[in-house]
């Protein structure tokens, strides 16, 4: 599958929302699955915050994030 095919899939909000199928874990450790999964909690309030984001990729690169800072920093700058 395609990353379109997904995002499409998740944008069509199916009644069974759509997950890809995620490795057990990566060369940056289950943490970071455990964070990807935790983002596709589907009660809002059970996300988590974009600073929380933020602090987890800092811990799971040793703090080499500066591309996902920036990102992170437009999205709150959006205020989803």
């Amino acid at each position: 599958m395609e990353w379109i095919d997904v995002v499409n899939r998740v944008r069509n909000g199916e009644s069974i929302p759509y997950r890809p199928i995620l490795p057990e874990t990566t060369e940056l450790g289950k943490p970071l699955i455990e964070l990807i999964k935790s983002c596709w909690n589907e009660t809002t309030e059970q996300r988590p915050t974009f600073a929380h984001i933020r602090g987890m990729l800092r811990k799971v690169t040793g703090g080499e994030c500066v591309l996902i800072d920036q990102l992170i920093s437009q999205s709150i700058s959006l205020k989803f």
